[in-house]
């Protein structure tokens, strides 16, 4: 004879298994996730050394990076190194941004940064920051005035300095 209680603990079995087999996919979900995390990860640790790796060796690759100076007046900017010279006027500047470590002056032809450390002092630092601006709201005037407008004032950035690794 049949006991009731037998059909009860087919029941409690298969609840059980079920419960085994939902706890067994979660784990398994779980752990998916977490490896796929750990490879993201990895991943953006290379993709970033090979950036600095690349940014490295372009500055390696800059003439005279040991020695440049640049220079600021009423009339323009010169930038200049142990084998030249570059003198634009303020006409020719078309970006200006600025970063927390750095300064970004371009041209049609060239970029240039400046590392804020250059300056002797913050002082100095917001002297050269109110000339550019100056320099560039004087433009922006004239080319108004002349119906061009192709000068631009940069947002703030964070990725244009370069750093040689002592």
């Amino acid at each position: 004879m049949l006991d009731g209680r037998s059909g009860g603990s087919i029941l409690v079995f298969r609840s059980g298994l079920v419960a085994f087999i939902g706890a067994l996919l979660l784990a398994l979900g779980a752990s998916s996730a977490l490896l796929v995390y750990a490879y993201e990860m990895q991943s953006v640790k290379k993709k970033r050394a090979k950036h600095e790796y690349r940014i490295n060796a372009a500055f390696e690759g800059l003439h005279c990076r040991d020695n440049r100076v640049a220079e600021f007046d009423d009339n323009g900017f010169t930038f200049s190194c142990s084998c030249g010279q570059v003198t634009r006027p303020w006409s020719e500047l078309l970006r200006f941004s600025e970063s927390d470590t750095a300064f970004f002056l371009a041209t049609k032809d060239e970029g240039h940064v400046i590392p804020k450390s250059a300056f002797a002092s913050e002082g100095v630092s917001t002297e050269f920051r109110a000339l550019v601006v100056e320099r560039i709201e004087q433009q922006r005037t004239m080319r108004e005035i002349r119906g061009t407008t192709n000068l631009q004032l940069g947002e703030p950035r964070t990725c244009f300095m370069m750093q040689t690794a002592t």
